[in-house]
């Protein structure tokens, strides 16, 4: 029996301290892509959401190196469960 399994896309503001997500793509204009490619918030990289909330920023990890970022630009960055 074959198994279709689809992930479902959600941002990255929905995503609660502790849990580990992939990266799937960014809703923003250009100055903003370029800006977290740079940060190594890209398609495919896995990270891990340290805290954050609406009130206050969201620090993620990515290969070791944290990262804080806005909730209005988490909610631009698409992500799944890994």
């Amino acid at each position: 029996m074959n198994t279709f399994v689809k992930w479902i896309e959600y941002p990255l503001s929905s995503v609660k301290p502790g849990e580990s997500v992939t990266v799937t793509g960014i809703n923003g204009n250009q100055q903003l892509t370029r800006h977290l490619l740079n940060m190594g918030i890209a398609p495919g990289n896995r990270i891990t959401v340290i805290s954050g909330s609406k009130n206050f920023p969201f620090v993620v990890d990515y290969a070791g190196t944290k990262v804080g970022i806005t909730w209005d630009v988490s909610s631009k960055i698409m992500v799944k469960k890994s």
